[in-house]
């Protein structure tokens, strides 16, 4: 299936930083499972730690982290391997530039995963960093009207959480809109490309 070379440069360019930002991840969630599982079979052993309860916590993120690891290293070679496909497609289809079907339905399905995943994430950073900021503000104005040290107590933590849950997600959403952004413009293209290429298939 014949497809513009724009649209193929981005799909290669798309899977490439997706696949470079998995490894990061794997290496950020070895690196930390590897820290807790250390911590843990020390604490177990009865060294440092082994009269805290942090130790039970240290070995359930160790796995948590175990999972996170692999699922980093799955979607990374995912990328790489949708990738080396459309690489391949191309220099095979030469002088021309194009893909093969199954190709096409690979990477259109992990495209669609992707747009979708993003649209999720940035509505979820969008409310936890309005809304929830705002009924903790409104629960902290309250405090404040309560007057004494019980309504101070609880404006400073209604406060603190605000800015807690609201600024981290609000970074979270600047730091994913520039992807959302891309989809946003990507997917229009190339579901319309081959939308077209498959109904000229059926007519022919």
């Amino acid at each position: 299936m014949s497809v513009d070379q724009d649209l193929a440069a981005d799909s290669m360019q798309i899977c490439r930083e997706e696949g470079s930002r998995a490894a990061i991840s794997a290496w950020i969630w070895g690196l930390t499972g590897a820290g807790l599982a250390a911590y843990a079979i020390n604490a177990f052993a009865g060294g440092h730690g082994s009269d805290s309860g942090l130790k039970y916590f240290a070995a359930i993120g160790a796995l948590g982290s175990s999972g996170g690891c692999w699922n980093a290293l799955v979607h990374r070679d995912e990328m790489y391997s949708l990738r080396s496909a459309m690489a391949s497609d191309i220099q095979s289809s030469e002088p021309d530039t194009a893909f093969t079907r199954e190709t096409v339905r690979r990477v259109g399905t992990e495209f669609r995963v992707m747009h979708a995943s993003l649209i999720s994430a940035s509505a979820g950073s969008i409310r936890a960093g309005c809304i929830m900021p705002v009924l903790l503000s409104g629960m902290g104005i309250f405090g404040f009207s309560m007057g004494g040290s019980a309504g101070a107590d609880l404006a400073g933590v209604s406060m603190a959480g605000a800015l807690g849950i609201g600024a981290p997600s609000m970074l979270y959403y600047i730091n994913i809109k520039r992807d959302l952004d891309r989809m946003d413009a990507l997917m229009p293209r190339w579901n319309e490309s081959f939308r077209e290429k498959k109904k000229e298939g059926l007519a022919q």
